[in-house]
């Protein structure tokens, strides 16, 4: 091999090398010893699973994440001490339970997030001395599944064939919280039959509305409607009354009639005289007079002209049972003959 040792302008010096060759450069790596990174100071929060629907009241939320963070974003892995807490920015409940969590590795899970009130809200996590997470966008919490009633408005007492305006019956979820979408059925709590809307799903705001109803069974003992839906317990409305409506027609009551009596003696047995309304409910305080037919040159004596009564006792198939009844106790006819008729009308 030849090197050049020296230069002289104007002359090239060349001495030849004998024995071992000159070693040439070549490109070579080193390692150092390892070493590592750490975290500089926290700064911040972070999400890493953030809250997401579905969300039901009450129940656990997906398992939600937060770590740490320093200026760089990395995680403050050393950390195992600092308490991190969900909390809603926007809405008006509370979380019930598994808000707060201490970090492992500089990361929270919180796995048994739950809410108890249906609406829409936002949350972040907050721990002292760092910034929030970002806000997460609209959160919708459903309720629960119904598992109660409530009349909101009652039936009030009326007249039979009238319609009530409306009855309303609220479902709600345990935590109280509306609950639409669940049909709910009305019926009276003796099975006394009923007209109308029975049956009604409840709107957005929880509230199942009937109408029209009406009931034509009058009583002037209370009624009473239960409301039943699944999963629910039944309930009982207020009492209420169904009156008789205006009176349509008037007949002698079967065994009360007049029969064939003495002259002058009381008829017996006592005569009965009912007013119906159109729906065949008893009708009191009707004035009813009654006159023998025919009338010539016969007159009927005693009390001619009675009221029918306000005192319910049970049916009119039982003895006593006078309710709607006008009672003709003393009437009498001094003049024999045949074929006589009681005739009964009614006084306006």
């Amino acid at each position: 091999m030849y090197k050049i040792v020296h230069i002289v302008p104007g002359i090239l010096l060349i001495i030849l090398l004998m024995g071992s060759a000159v070693p040439t450069a070549s490109a070579q790596t080193a390692d150092s010893d390892p070493f590592d990174i750490t975290p500089s100071a926290a700064v911040s929060l972070t999400w890493v699973a953030a809250p997401s629907e579905p969300i039901t009241a009450g129940t656990n939320w997906t398992t939600v994440t937060v770590r740490i963070t320093d200026q760089y974003g990395n995680t403050r892995t050393p950390d195992n001490t600092t308490v991190i807490t969900v909390t809603r920015v926007s809405g008006s409940g509370s979380f019930a339970s598994g808000f707060t969590a201490t970090v492992s590795a500089g990361i929270a899970t919180f796995s048994a997030l739950k809410y108890n009130t249906a609406e829409t809200i936002t949350v972040n996590a907050i721990a002292a001395g760092l910034a929030n997470t970002t806000t997460t966008g609209n959160l919708v919490v459903n309720p629960a599944a119904g598992n109660n009633l409530t009349f909101v408005a009652n039936p009030a007492s009326i007249t039979a064939g009238n319609t009530w305006a409306s009855v309303t019956v609220r479902v709600a979820d345990q935590f109280n919280n509306d609950v639409p979408g669940v049909e709910v059925a009305i019926t009276t709590t003796i099975g006394t039959y009923m007209y109308g809307v029975l049956t009604a799903t409840s709107n957005a705001s929880g509230i199942a509305t009937f109408t029209p109803i009406s009931m034509t069974v009058a009583s002037t003992t209370q009624y009473a409607l239960s409301a039943s839906a699944a999963a629910c317990t039944t309930i009982t409305s207020n009492g209420f009354t169904i009156s008789s409506a205006a009176v349509s027609a008037i007949a002698f009551v079967a065994g009360n009639q007049p029969t064939t009596t003495e002259a002058g003696v009381s008829m017996s047995p006592v005569v009965y005289v009912r007013a119906l309304d159109v729906y065949s409910n008893l009708v009191p305080n009707i004035v009813i007079d009654v006159i023998v037919s025919p009338t010539v040159g016969t007159l009927l004596y005693g009390t001619t002209q009675q009221n029918t009564t306000t005192v319910r006792q049970t049916t009119i198939a039982d003895p006593g049972a006078t309710y709607g009844i006008a009672i003709f106790a003393d009437l009498s006819i001094r003049l024999t003959g045949t074929g006589f008729r009681l005739q009964a009308t009614v006084v306006p």
